[in-house]
């Protein structure tokens, strides 16, 4: 696959729904892509995580036998599919992108309401394909590139106003952000989730992270295949330097020139 450019979009990162405890004080609203929208931000991308989507999925990984059918948590659907349907009211781009790419939160509890009083239950992750591994005495295996496939074909086939996302071109896929899984491993597992959600007559763009978000990895994306060639490159920096948790303006713009380069 060659690397083309695309002239900038001005878009806006919307976070809340990747957060896997959020306080139960806070609340998601999605009114503040209208007011983006009016200010010209053309591109929204709406951050969630897997785990809060389909929590059922930790019941098919603890037995690893897959369930035929995949069954979403429906108030978590509901608002993260208001997001879509206000940028699709504002006629502007919006991008349902996968936090902690490759990765799921087998010890997730969906019943925990976080108050804000004490600690949140504590992370146990298994990556795609991973073999099966015992956590806190019991035995895990990952999530199969089918159950990931599954996943986005079952959102993709949600509707909003009547149209489904698939069928909607301003809605776009991230497949999985700040994935640390190594290419060798990330990219077959990209590959076949594109050509299943290609071979599903799902043909929206697509994003796909490199691995780690680093500059030694750009040209792995050369190893991405799509054979409608509509998936493109998320580059994930932060300009964070100030906090000591990112990275400078500087070392962004160099990493970017090298990219386009």
């Amino acid at each position: 696959m060659s690397i083309k450019c695309k002239p900038l979009i001005l878009g806006l990162d919307v976070s809340g729904m990747e957060v896997l405890y959020p306080l139960n004080t806070r609340t998601n609203d999605p009114s503040i892509i209208t007011h983006f929208a009016n200010l010209g931000y053309k591109q929204f991308r709406i951050l969630f995580r897997w785990e809060r989507l389909q929590p059922s999925l930790i019941t098919d990984l603890k037995s690893g036998v897959p369930s035929s059918t995949v069954t979403f948590d429906p108030v978590y659907l509901t608002t993260l599919l208001s997001y879509v349907s206000i940028c699709d009211t504002n006629n502007v781009n919006c991008v349902l992108q996968l936090d902690n790419g490759g990765w799921f939160d087998v010890s997730y509890d969906p019943t925990y309401e976080n108050t804000g009083a004490g600690d949140c239950p504590s992370s146990n992750y298994v990556y795609i394909g991973q073999n099966a591994t015992t956590i806190n005495s019991t035995s895990y295996v990952g999530p199969s590139v089918a159950q990931f496939s599954n996943m986005w074909i079952t959102l993709a086939n949600q509707s909003i106003d009547g149209m489904s996302l698939s069928s909607n071109s301003l809605v776009k896929f991230g497949l999985g952000q700040k994935t640390t899984l190594e290419s060798d491993r990330w990219i077959p597992i990209m590959n076949s989730t594109i050509k299943n959600l290609r071979n599903s007559s799902i043909n929206n763009r697509l994003y796909v992270d490199l691995t780690n978000s680093s500059s030694d990895y750009i040209l792995d994306f050369e190893n991405i295949s799509d054979g409608i060639s509509n998936t493109i490159c998320n580059i994930n920096f932060y300009d964070d330097n100030n906090s000591g948790n990112g990275s400078s303006v500087a070392t962004i713009d160099g990493y970017l020139m090298e990219a386009m380069s």
